[in-house]
């Protein structure tokens, strides 16, 4: 049987329409699965990480911190095995750069990861010149992460003592790069040295246990430093693990 012409067009716009529906019945082709490198064992978070916040392996910002004791870093292979983010240690007290600092930031530059720098307080130095000594290091080195203040020693000062010289180096080095550091510590030593007077800055809390022990007082937790035994392709040693919990990693915190 012939068709007429007004026939025929509406016999090929209803097959058009067909097929926009088949086309967007389809289930979702999620790219990322397709691209994922083969070596992603790390990225298989442990079921209490993944039962605390909630999230999948798909969708979660995953980091690692590191220093000299980490031996031998291959970025470009962190990059590949999935990791989003990493701190390198660059100073401590205010006499102490880490020895792979700088070839660190020298190889981490060829790579697309984020990466930002930290400071081992000592909280018997001056809190000042660790703050300057920290900032020396660190501004030409292109982190576009915030900086890190590591906390967890009291070095046999008082906790009023304590806090006052953290606060000193949060704030100094805060005016001077106008991004708000990241305080980082376990929970017991946030609860009996520094506590909420410093909830407004975010805070990275280390904690290997299965149900973390987050402080009543807390109210500013963006990550979690869930095992200090990790193992990820290109680090030679064991390595720190992090989580991204809320917000994100960078200057607007």
């Amino acid at each position: 049987m012939k068709m007429d012409t007004n026939t025929m067009k509406l016999v090929q716009l209803g097959l058009l329409v067909s097929l926009l529906i088949l086309i967007l019945q389809r289930p979702f082709l999620d790219l990322s699965q397709q691209l994922m490198p083969a070596h992603h064992a790390h990225k298989q978070l442990p079921t209490h990480v993944v039962k605390r916040m909630g999230m999948t392996v798909n969708n979660a910002k995953q980091g690692v911190d590191l220093s000299h004791f980490q031996g031998t870093v291959n970025f470009q292979e962190v990059a590949n095995s999935g990791i989003h983010f990493v701190y390198l240690k660059a100073t401590q007290g205010t006499d102490f750069i880490d020895p792979s600092y700088a070839a660190h930031i020298t190889a981490i530059d060829k790579t697309a990861l984020l990466h930002g720098a930290y400071h081992y307080f000592q909280p018997d130095q001056d809190p000042i010149a660790q703050a300057k000594y920290f900032l020396q290091q660190v501004q030409m080195s292109g982190h576009v992460l915030p900086p890190m203040l590591d906390v967890e020693t009291t070095s046999n000062e008082s906790p009023d003592s304590v806090r006052k010289g953290v606060a000193a180096w949060l704030e100094y080095v805060h005016k001077a790069l106008n991004c708000r550091p990241i305080l980082y510590s376990y929970g017991d030593f946030w609860q009996d040295n520094l506590g909420p007077a410093f909830n407004e800055y975010p805070f990275w809390l280390a904690d290997y246990s299965a149900e973390p022990d987050v402080p009543a007082g807390l109210k500013n937790m963006r990550l979690w430093q869930y095992s200090d035994t990790g193992r990820v392709p290109g680090i030679e040693n064991q390595v720190d693990l992090d989580v991204l919990v809320s917000g994100e990693v960078n200057c607007h915190v």
